[in-house]
């Protein structure tokens, strides 16, 4: 062993010597041990201390941080100190999660990287709102090509996710396709599908009007609608067109359904525009 690190091993234990020194009185006073009997287990506990001080000043970034925090539980004389997910580890977890069904693009991004234009501040003020005091209504955004919508709503789906809520994000084309792939595979039925749809915490609907629009898609879209609609569960819908436009729009197709469409919407929704100033071409 080198005199280097021999020197440097007498300075560490010197340097713990007097934190014990230092902290064993009180850690000794408040858990009702002896600091030369219980030495090992008084260490331990000036250790977790010393984390939970380190975890109650953290935002998140601390260098070499495992996310996990100590609790220290005492029963009588019996003293038991482990490691629990801290909020950080969990909120990481949720968003690798998260990121499974959140389009790939948008899936390491935050609020901070969302431009806030004249256009979309209420939007975004929409979806703030949403998160933080939703009343099981609805939101529906708008706005022209590249306008951020499916961006938007990917945020606010990893946020849902790390608050604990079920979460299904679609495009409404593959949505549709997902449950008509039913019509011919025996180990899965349309309605397996649309329950998912209908039961989960949130419903994603991106891209709707967007679809080849028929008979069998405006009446299926009216089913998750209608069956939410009544539930009192919300959805989140992204659109090129205003909620009276795709009314008009399925009701070339399917008068009734579409015009039952619209009725909800109009009741169940918080209309957002994004604007139409095409982002991707900026």
């Amino acid at each position: 062993m080198t005199t280097d690190l021999m020197e440097l091993l007498a300075k560490h234990r010197a340097e713990l010597a007097a934190e014990y020194a230092e902290k064993s009185p009180a850690i000794c006073e408040q858990y009702g041990l002896d600091a030369e009997k219980n030495e090992c287990m008084v260490r331990s506990l000036i250790n977790a201390h010393n984390r939970l001080a380190i975890c109650a000043g953290c935002n998140g970034d601390v260098p070499n941080c495992q996310q996990v925090q100590p609790v220290i539980e005492v029963h009588g004389k019996q003293i038991t100190i482990y490691d629990v997910e801290c909020k950080w580890g969990y909120r990481d977890r949720m968003l690798r999660f998260a990121r499974k069904f959140v389009p790939k693009r948008y899936a390491f991004k935050g609020f901070d990287d969302y431009e806030v234009t004249e256009e979309n501040r209420r939007a975004i003020g929409m979806a703030h709102w949403f998160l933080q005091k939703g009343d099981g209504h609805s939101l529906y955004y708008h706005g022209g090509y590249g306008t951020g919508k499916t961006f938007l709503v990917s945020l606010i789906a990893k946020e849902l996710v790390i608050k604990g809520k079920k979460i299904e994000f679609g495009n409404v084309p593959a949505l549709l396709d997902e449950i008509r792939r039913t019509f011919n595979d025996p180990t899965v039925s349309a309605q397996q599908v649309l329950k998912r749809y209908l039961d989960c915490d949130v419903l994603i609907m991106d891209d709707i009007g967007t679809e080849k629009v028929s008979d069998w898609s405006v009446v299926t879209l009216y089913q998750i609608i209608d069956g939410r609609y009544n539930a009192e569960l919300p959805i989140i819908f992204t659109s090129n067109l205003t909620p009276e436009e795709l009314q008009a729009r399925y009701a070339e197709k399917e008068k009734l359904n579409a015009g039952r469409i619209g009725s909800r919407l109009a009741q169940m929704c918080y209309v957002g525009s994004l604007g139409n100033r095409d982002r991707r071409k900026s």
